[in-house]
Order: C-alpha cells, then structure tokens, then sequence
C-alpha cells in the first residue's frame, strides 16, 4: 500500500506534467495514473531483496519473483506513462532503414 504522502507526491507529480480539459476525466486519470505507480510496490520490495542479497535466493526463487516482476509492472508502467506523457516511445525497438 502506498503512503500518503507517496499518493500525494505522485498527484502533484501529474498535476505539473499533464492536465486534461475534462475536470472529472483529469482528476480519474490522475488517479489511474497513483494505481498504475503503486499497485506493484510489492513486486519491487521483492526485486530490492534480489538485488540487494543475491546470495539469499535461489534461481527458481529468484526466477519467479523477477518473471512477476516483468508480468505486474510493465504494464502498470506502459499505462502509467500514457497517462502522464500520451506516449513513450519504444528506445529499444529497432529502426527501419530506407532501402
């Protein structure tokens, strides 16, 4: 569960970066946007734990906990970032070339 003030930090964080003209659909996505930043805090407590004692798990632990991972935030972040930025694009995706 996210604090209060992580909530609070996270609203004035889309408060100066995105606004939309529909009072009732900002304040929604703005609340869309605290879920989609939040709803995995859990997952990354568990990565933290990884990564900061390596030596405390074992690879089908370790395996499950970052698939998790993968599976939970990356789509909570996907919606998240179209909900404060409209889009992200892909940095990763390979660039078509002109013939």
């Amino acid at each position: 569960m996210a604090s209060k003030d992580l909530q609070k930090l996270l609203a004035s964080v889309y408060n100066r970066l995105q606004r939309l003209d529909d009072r009732a659909a900002n304040a929604e996505a703005r609340q869309d946007f605290i879920f989609h930043m939040t709803d995995w805090l859990y997952n990354l407590d568990y990565l933290t734990a990884i990564y900061d004692h390596p030596e405390q798990w074992n690879p089908n632990e370790a395996g499950r906990e970052i698939a998790g991972f993968l599976y939970h935030v990356i789509p909570h972040l996907k919606a998240a970032g179209r909900l404060l930025l409209d889009k992200i694009p892909d940095a990763f995706e390979p660039t078509q070339t002109a013939p």
